[in-house]
């Protein structure tokens, strides 16, 4: 029986009742999503990330009034966060840039970006993106894209653990569950431990374990068939590199309901089936789309087990769009996401004046900008990025604004080369879509808070304003009110303050909207009308992040692609070098050049960073603590005891090895640091082989060994008592804040309390020189740009066209250009390439 759903609620007392609670949550709590536009896909250590953020409603993709900070972070491979900024958005939108001056470790970063409010809900989703930072090349001898190899200890490992088994197998039953003679689609993913997702071929088994249906994956690793469960689980056979593995379906209920959806192409023919006509339950199929309810239309079987009802695609919003069976106690059945494709676009397309540039050469790009129409969209804010094409890292069918906002925000894990199912919507497209949406969408789903079954209390609270948030305890626990409550911050020669009272519950806020920067602070509280600060701790509500997420094998192992004809590209290259060459000859005499012999500090520095065991952000883990109003001693070895397990609590031993302490550079005995917990800035374990070298990072992120000394007599250290002890030591280096002095002692005061606040990022603009016409270059300049021109916010003209102008750096090259925009809620990207590109 086939049944026409319209975009309209029917009859049915309780489901309209769910339907307009479902309408109220949505508007009461919208959600948001974040997209960030980065100006290139790797770094090297000293390069500069920049950014666009764009945020949204989720409903409709309209840039968001919702939240002005944006939190934005880089976290190392292990999962530590290593650098938090805030940006300040205006509509929705905001830039900003991180500096890698501090990456002296190389890997696969991951930079995330969300809001305080997308943090309220138990499934929060955020932006997700990895980008490797690799060792900064000194000469072109070596590699282009080395990435340090290290031996960090457990306390470093941060991100969940990863997988195991040689092989594994993951099953997704279409709407979530295995009904007991009810035939399903069965999403079905492999992936292997050593080089991720895996196109396997295998068997579905009878029950006495005779091969049947065959079965493979066709994309990604990803794959589905049709399965008809029993009482007992069927097992499944996987073939893969000679050896045979076997593995259980997931087991069936008794009886009950499924649903599978056929993608039509112009609708989702959405089929309920029942494993007997003794079940009765009034059902209703709700669809939503990011949250928000869009229809429901109640099941009626009459006397059938199975019904059918068709959605037309023209009346779904573009995105994901969920379907959830759901019973009249409000509880979900089956949950099924599909994707419904853009109806209406926005085109970019871009004009380069040239195919090739030669060092230093002017260059000139054209952007348009169009609706479905072809009409040129005015005004538009468009974020460019224009790039050395042969030094650029390049994955075709990247993530871009569109697979964001329209698909992967709402999908759980990695997925691969996104753009790959907007590319075409043909037949085949569809089908691998589906096969993505069923493994990567596949979830038990709850909408009783969204139906108003259950009540909803939000994690976190929206942020119009940059507001600290704070909170007054004694010291022995008793919340504190009518406190007084003074912050004075100072960073250079600027500083800043405010006052305020703690509530009834010890609560208090400070607004910070008009605050840039980071500055070292100091919180006083004092009870009014008293002299003296009053002895009570201070926390402080800013330590809000996502959960961390397990790395996927590729993002860990990127394959990076040549998008053109390298053969052809070098002919032209040398032809145009040759010509150069020629109209620039000046003969000259004959010399001589003699130079030192340049110490090779790289194989200092691999050999430095093998011996490395831990890294440690001493701050920030003091703030955390006192944030959470946990006490913290100011015995650094207790300390960093509890930081890593291998430490002694005397702070003398690490594991078997002795441990010594050194402070910028210079040796210094445990005792002597312990007043000074509250200035130390980071920790960095090594193992210093027989207590003989100090280490320092140069311009170049390189290793300089130097003779250690003491801190205090700035003598060497005598090392001969620790050879004696044939072990190797194990040596903490503290740097510690530019203001510590050892002269002065640190211990928090009465009252007092000691920390870094932050406020907004301070703009800065993107750097792209100018070069002189008269040709002449300065040979000894700094041109190891790979991201020649960045502006997040190029506006075009009332023809929707804008210009821009640039030079190229010191290699002869093409040009990749990458541009985004977000036009009424419809985004649009441009990947184009001065150079053809290779056909596929």
């Amino acid at each position: 029986m086939l049944g026409i759903l319209p975009a309209t609620a029917q009859n049915s007392s309780v489901f309209e009742r769910f339907f307009a609670n479902a309408v109220t949550f949505s508007k009461t709590f919208p959600r948001e999503k974040v997209h960030l536009h980065l100006d290139n896909s790797s770094y090297y250590q000293g390069d500069t990330i920049w950014f666009k953020a764009y945020v949204v409603t989720a409903t409709n993709n309209q840039l968001s009034s919702i939240s002005k900070p944006l939190y934005v972070e880089l976290l190392d491979q292990l999962g530590n966060v290593m650098e938090r900024h805030i940006i300040k958005l205006h509509d929705g939108e905001g830039e900003g840039h991180i500096a890698l001056t501090n990456a002296f470790f190389t890997g696969y970063y991951e930079i995330r970006a969300y809001t305080r409010w997308m943090l309220a809900f138990d499934d929060a989703s955020y932006f997700s993106q990895t980008i490797p930072i690799y060792r900064k090349r000194l000469t072109h001898k070596e590699s282009p894209r080395s990435i340090a190899v290290y031996n960090m200890d457990k306390s470093m490992a941060q991100r969940p653990l990863p997988q195991k088994d040689e092989l594994e197998a993951r099953f997704y039953p279409e709407g979530g569950n295995l009904v007991q003679g009810i035939p399903c689609v069965i999403g079905f993913e492999t992936v292997s431990r050593d080089s991720g997702f895996v196109n396997l071929d295998g068997f579905l088994l009878s029950p006495s374990g005779e091969r049947t249906i065959p079965i493979s994956t066709i994309h990604d690793g990803m794959g589905s068939f049709m399965y008809t469960p029993r009482e007992q689980p069927a097992n499944v056979e996987i073939l893969f590199r000679g050896s045979t593995y076997r593995f259980v379906l997931p087991k069936a209920l008794p009886q009950g309901y499924s649903m599978s959806v056929a993608n039509r192409e112009s609708s989702f023919d959405v089929t309920v089936k029942r494993s007997s006509e003794s079940l009765t339950d009034s059902l209703a199929l709700f669809t939503f789309s990011q949250g928000t309810p869009h229809s429901f239309n109640t099941i009626e079987f009459v006397g059938k087990v199975s019904k059918t009802l068709r959605i037309m695609k023209s009346d779904l919003p573009s995105g994901i769009v969920r379907m959830s069976l759901i019973n009249a106690a409000g509880h979900t059945l089956c949950d099924r996401f599909c994707f419904s494709y853009p109806k209406k676009t926005i085109t970019m397309k871009g004009d380069s004046d040239s195919k090739v540039y030669t060092p230093y050469q002017k260059a000139r790009y054209k952007v348009k900008v169009t609706d479905a129409e072809g009409k040129p969209v005015r005004n538009a804010s468009v974020s460019i990025a224009i790039r050395d094409g042969e030094r650029t890292d390049y994955i075709p069918s990247s993530q871009t604004i569109e697979t964001d906002l329209l698909l992967t925000s709402d999908l759980k894990g990695y997925i691969h080369q996104p753009a790959y199912y907007f590319e075409e919507q043909s037949r085949g497209r569809r089908k691998l879509l589906d096969n993505l949406l069923l493994i990567r969408g596949w979830r038990q789903y709850d909408i009783t808070q969204l139906i108003g079954q259950k009540p909803f209390e939000p994690k976190q609270m929206p942020e119009p304003n940059l507001t600290l948030y704070g909170h007054v305890d004694s010291w022995f626990g008793k919340q504190q009110s009518n406190i007084a409550v003074t912050v004075l911050g100072k960073r250079d020669t600027i500083y800043v303050s405010g006052a305020t009272y703690t509530d009834s519950l010890g609560n208090f806020s400070l607004p910070m909207d008009d605050m840039y920067g980071r500055m070292e602070s100091v919180i006083q509280t004092k009870r009014n009308g008293k002299q003296k600060n009053r002895y009570a701790d201070v926390s402080l509500y800013r330590n809000f992040e996502p959960g961390l997420r397990a790395y996927d094998w590729r993002e860990l192992h990127p394959t990076w692609e040549e998008p053109v004809d390298t053969l052809a590209l070098q002919q032209l290259v040398d032809s145009l070098t040759t010509n150069q060459l020629e109209a620039n000859a000046l003969q000259i005499d004959e010399v001589v050049v003699k130079g030192k012999k340049r110490h090779n500090t790289l194989k200092d520095t691999e050999s430095f960073e093998r011996d490395i065991l831990a890294f440690y952000n001493i701050r920030k883990h003091i703030d955390k603590l006192r944030d959470e109003g946990k006490y913290v001693s100011n015995e650094v070895g207790f300390f960093l005891h509890n930081l890593n397990p291998l430490i002694n609590p005397e702070g003398t031993q690490y594991g078997v090895n002795p441990l010594r302490y050194s402070v910028n550079g210079e040796e210094i005995q445990l005792p002597y640091i312990e007043k000074d917990l509250d200035m130390v800035e980071t920790a960095m374990l090594y193992m210093d082989k027989f207590n003989r070298y100090a280490y320092s990072v140069d311009d170049n992120y390189r290793i300089q060994k130097s003779e250690l000394t003491d801190a205090y007599t700035h003598l060497r250290v005598d090392t001969a008592s620790q050879i004696a002890l044939n072990k190797y030591v194990v040596r903490c280096a503290f740097k510690m804040a530019d203001n510590w002095s050892s002269n002065k002692n640190y211990r928090p005061s009465r009252g007092i309390r000691r920390t870094v606040i932050q406020g907004y990022d301070e703009p800065k603009a993107f750097y792209s020189p100018i070069y002189p016409e008269s040709g002449y270059f300065d040979n000894n300049a700094d041109e190891m740009r790979r991201t020649l021109y960045w502006n997040p916010n190029l506006k075009t003209d009332e023809n929707g066209i804008a210009v821009v102008e640039y030079y190229n750096g010191s290699y002869t090259t093409y040009m990749n250009v990458c541009a985004e925009t977000l036009v009424d809620g419809v985004p649009a990207s441009l990947n184009a390439f001065s150079y053809p590109i290779r056909k596929k």
